[in-house]
């Protein structure tokens, strides 16, 4: 939750809703919160890191001052018993009705299994509903706690839309009704005809799921292609989950999705980003002008379309230029796809011996994303084979006289996270880079992990006892 790319820190972007969520609800409502890895540093190992939850807030009638404060001080350490944290949050709701929220990055890292804990609280008193809010992920560790708490799954990208889902998902019934960036009652794009009718006894029979059908059912066209559920146009004035609805200002829908990724300005029409591991799009008609226009109608489909502004591929010449501009004469580089920007270029330049390596990035026109030096010895600089992995992450390895180091490239709204070094550069282990480190995989999940060497140095760094531990990545980061 320390990742800057919110935009700001993560986690000061949950703070943020948590306590517009307090400040929206009536003086009555009992309201709590805890916290999980917020006391303990990743660094103290899992023993100590995974009983690491603490009650910010006793769950009783708000105080929007007091909790403000209390939320404000939480810190974000590493861990994730998130578990435990669903266990500590619903004790206090044993008898009674309510709804917990889980807000989080990515997965946990300490057992109790939060699914089967989910499941287990609401076995346990069916009057509480569980739902999951995965900031910057679309984790199905998140989807699966909101399932078995009978809740709502929702993902958020900016601090923008976190505050509206997290509101809206305090009520599941009600955001069951709400257009999210996969579906609508109940009902998501890439369902099939078939699964749809089985489950809702009141969607309409009609024609064979293989064709291409358009179905009338609860204020709403649904379009069918080959039995798959592809686009759902509201006929009614329903809302989405960020509360967005005809009459509303379009740079509202900016300021929530980004700037539109296509736009036809012959049919008054841009698209905006809904989810883009379903390649589904907010599809929005508009008075005026696209930014400063009113909002028409919303549909969602799955029909998010190539960004208009990034090139198919990049310029050659553009590249060579920019990450020439940045490194000078680059030995090596590659192209990957980068999953807000499209095609990107990583290039890498090497010294003739004991000197200063360089690592750059720039998009398909040549426009810098990231650039670091770095210390190596003679050509030990080094892309990963693969590349990139399933978690659209850029391995590089190095050496820089010693000891393996692996940096790794985290792709954000702007193009690569900072690897966080500072003058020591090379020989320290930060959020993206790790000295004293090998790259291992990808293993059967399609991901590396990264293996962590320590050595304390007694009686000597020569004699002294090694350690190792495994990190993973868990969403956001490297932990272990």
């Amino acid at each position: 939750m320390n990742t800057d790319d919110a935009p700001g820190p993560r986690l000061d972007a949950a703070k943020q809703a948590v306590q517009a969520l307090v400040a929206s609800v009536p003086p009555e409502t009992e309201v709590g919160v805890t916290a999980f890895g917020s006391t303990v540093p990743s660094t103290k190992g899992p023993t100590v890191g995974c009983t690491d939850v603490v009650t910010v807030a006793q769950l009783a009638p708000v105080d929007r001052q007091q909790m403000s404060t209390m939320v404000g001080g939480v810190r974000a350490q590493g861990w994730s018993p998130v578990g435990s944290a669903l266990l500590a949050a619903a004790e206090p709701l044993k008898d009674k009705r309510g709804s917990i929220i889980l807000v989080s990055d990515g997965e946990a890292t300490c057992q109790p299994d939060p699914c089967a804990t989910a499941a287990q609280i609401r076995e346990q008193n069916p009057e509480i509903t569980i739902s999951a809010v995965g900031f910057k992920t679309a984790s199905e560790q998140l989807k699966c706690i909101a399932d078995a708490g009978n809740g709502e799954f929702v993902t958020a990208d900016n601090t923008a839309q976190l505050i509206p889902r997290l509101k809206a998902v305090q009520e599941p019934n009600s955001a069951a009704s709400a257009l999210t960036p996969d579906g609508l009652y109940g009902l998501s794009l890439g369902d099939s005809l078939d699964d749809i009718r089985a489950a809702n006894p009141s969607f309409p029979s009609g024609p064979d799921p293989g064709e291409s059908v358009v179905i009338e059912w609860r204020d709403c066209r649904w379009h069918f292609a080959d039995g798959e559920l592809i686009k759902i146009e509201p006929t009614a004035a329903v809302a989405t989950i960020d509360g967005v609805v005809p009459g509303a200002p379009m740079s509202r829908v900016v300021e929530l999705y980004g700037e539109p990724v296509s736009v036809d300005t012959a049919q008054h029409r841009a698209y905006f980003v809904a989810d883009r591991s379903i390649q589904s799009a907010f599809m929005v008609t508009y008075d005026s002008d696209p930014a400063a226009g009113t909002v028409q109608s919303i549909v969602l489909c799955k029909c998010l379309p190539e960004p208009s502004s990034i090139s198919a591929s990049p310029d050659p010449a553009a590249v060579q230029t920019g990450l020439s501009a940045l490194c000078g004469n680059v030995a090596e580089q590659r192209t990957v796809t980068h999953p807000k920007l499209g095609q990107v270029v990583v290039g890498l330049a090497r010294p003739s011996g004991m000197g200063t390596g360089c690592i750059a990035a720039v998009d398909g026109d040549g426009a810098e994303l990231l650039v670091q030096k770095v210390g190596v010895y003679k050509d030990a600089l080094d892309f990963a084979d693969p590349i990139t992995d399933s978690t659209n992450n850029v391995f590089i390895t190095y050496n820089p006289g010693r000891y393996n180091g692996v940096v790794v490239l985290v792709p954000d709204e702007d193009g690569f996270a900072d690897i966080g070094w500072d003058q020591s550069g090379e020989y320290q282990s930060t959020t993206n880079a790790f000295y004293y480190a090998e790259l291992e995989g990808p293993g059967s999940d399609g991901r590396y992990t990264i293996t962590q060497y320590g050595n304390d140095c007694e009686p000597s760094c020569a004699d002294g006892a090694i350690s190792e531990k495994t990190l993973r990545w868990n969403g956001s980061q490297y932990i272990g």
